[in-house]
């Protein structure tokens, strides 16, 4: 009987002192982690954050040149050769830096293993609608 009631006590004891080290290092994880994110403060500046529009279209057009390369690589495995090499093919019209399509074309030996990968023309960088805050002067 006093053995169990001292195996009672101790397993108490225990749960005690986890739950007691659990909240102090809860505390410790927000004080540090947490805390100093959340006290940030959000800033009117310029953020290079490219049109929202133009961004989405960037996003469907790289899905579609994934799903063409997908499918290609699904037909490759189906042996239906003629069906995967246009698949690849409409993937590089859509980006023709893709290496996943073209990788897959020099394999099927539709493309030469040196072929030259066309390089994009540069884009300029986004203008911003924001002027920046005058200084105060001194």
């Amino acid at each position: 009987m006093r053995r169990q009631a001292a195996l009672e006590a101790a397993s108490g004891l225990f749960v005690l002192v986890l739950l007691a080290w659990l909240a102090v290092s809860g505390w410790r994880f927000y004080t540090v982690y947490l805390l100093p994110g959340a006290r940030s403060i959000a800033t009117a500046t310029v953020s290079p954050v490219p049109d929202p529009v133009a961004a989405r279209e960037e996003a469907r057009r790289m899905r579609r040149v994934l799903d063409h390369v997908g499918a290609g690589i699904s037909l490759r495995q189906a042996n239906q050769r003629e069906r995967a090499i246009q698949e690849f093919q409409a993937a590089l019209a859509l980006d023709p830096q893709n290496a996943d399509a073209r990788l897959n074309l020099v394999e099927m030996g539709v493309l030469p293993a040196a072929s030259p990968v066309p390089t994009p023309a540069p884009t300029p960088a986004p203008t911003s609608s924001v002027s920046p805050r005058p200084r105060a002067r001194a």
